[in-house]
């Protein structure tokens, strides 16, 4: 595994994770989606950005070891 690839990549989802909390608070803003509805997915944005974030913490974690599979 190449870990600055993988933490580029990973890096790369995260910075589309956090485009997506703007739209929809733009989204929520206009009037498209409902307070309730941007609160849900705004907490489910944050999870991923956690996940997102212990990923580029700990890419080792995330490598495949010789029997093909995570460790």
């Amino acid at each position: 595994m190449y870990p600055n690839h993988f933490v580029s990549k990973v890096s790369d989802a995260d910075m589309k994770n956090s485009e997506t909390q703007i739209s929809l608070s733009f989204a929520n803003s206009c009037g498209y989606i409902s307070n309730e509805v941007n609160d849900k997915l705004q907490s489910d944005s944050g999870e991923i950005g956690k996940l997102l974030n212990h990923m580029m913490s700990y890419p080792e974690k995330y490598q495949r070891n010789k029997n093909n599979h995570i460790s």
